[in-house]
Parts: structure tokens; C-alpha cells; sequence
């Protein structure tokens, strides 16, 4: 599970229900390493346990190979990948350069918009079997979105102008 405090760059979203083995969906600003370009929005989700990202009910090995899922905001579904990194899983559907990102839509929708549900297509033979909702007015995620949209679109420090 996720123990440090969130970072400037990042909104730290509570589900307000879930069946999944998630702890917490982080929105955060990720900027590439050494080659120039722009940061890139990402949805982390960190685990109650140490995983695999699955419903809370499931067992591992009914997990589906390919597992599907989607976001889908006040009605509006974006679908996306699931990504496994080594300490969280990342939901995009979108890259920026070499990074995993959402799309400038699906980020914005995130700050307009009302209700968020993270839908996973997970376990064999049950389509769709597992969700995450966030109320993202009750989580104050406009501002917060706001803030990472700003962080990934400032310059790369490999971008920045150099002052002379």
C-alpha cells in the first residue's frame, strides 16, 4: 500500500466504493527522464496488498490474461490499458513520448466532471467484474487536476530555457 504523502505534482483520489484490492487512485505528473519532451498525466493505482491488481473476491489464477478496463466519467467511457509498473498499476489511453499518459479529453473530463468509475474486465468468464467509483466533487478534484494538467505541460527541465 501506498505510504508516503502525495507530491506536489500529484491528486491522491479516495474511492468512495470499490470491490477491487485498491487502496488509492493517484493522478500524478510524471516527467520523462532524460529526453526532452513534455510531463505526462497518468492514473496510479496502489494496492491494499501486494497484488496482483484483481476484485477483492478473486483468486489469481482466475485472472484473464489480457484484463480490460475503462474509465467512464458522468457517462462518457473512455477506454483504456491496464499497465503493471513495480510498486502500483496504471491505467492510459494515451502516450507522450514514451510515457503512459491520458488523454487531454479523458483529463478533462476528470476536472469537469462529477462521478468517476473505474470499470476492470478481470476474472474469466465475468465481463466487467470489478469497479472503483470516485465522487470527484466530494474529492475537490477540479483544482486538483487543474494543478497536475499545469505540471504536465510546463517544459521538461531538458526544455527549459537556460538563464544566462
Amino acid at each position: 500500500m501506498r505510504q508516503e504523502a502525495p507530491r506536489q505534482d500529484e491528486a491522491v483520489l479516495k474511492p468512495s466504493n470499490t470491490n477491487m484490492n485498491v487502496a488509492a487512485v493517484v493522478l500524478a505528473c510524471e516527467q520523462p527522464l532524460a529526453e526532452e519532451g513534455k510531463g505526462a498525466v497518468q492514473l496510479q493505482l496502489f494496492l491494499t496488498d501486494q497484488g496482483p491488481l484483481k476484485p477483492v473476491a478473486a483468486h489469481s489464477d482466475q485472472l484473464k490474461p489480457a484484463p480490460r478496463a475503462e474509465v467512464a466519467i458522468d457517462g462518457t467511457v473512455f477506454p483504456v490499458e491496464i499497465l503493471f509498473a513495480d510498486t502500483f498499476a496504471m491505467l492510459a489511453d494515451d502516450a507522450t513520448g514514451v510515457l503512459p499518459a491520458l488523454s487531454p479529453r479523458l483529463v478533462e473530463a476528470m476536472q469537469r466532471g462529477n462521478d468517476m468509475k473505474l470499470r476492470f474486465d478481470m476474472v474469466a468468464d465475468h465481463p466487467f467484474d470489478g469497479d472503483v467509483a470516485i465522487d470527484l466533487k466530494a474529492a475537490g478534484a477540479g483544482p486538483s487536476v487543474a494543478a497536475v494538467r499545469h505540471c504536465a505541460a510546463a517544459p521538461s527541465v531538458a526544455e527549459a530555457p537556460r538563464q544566462q
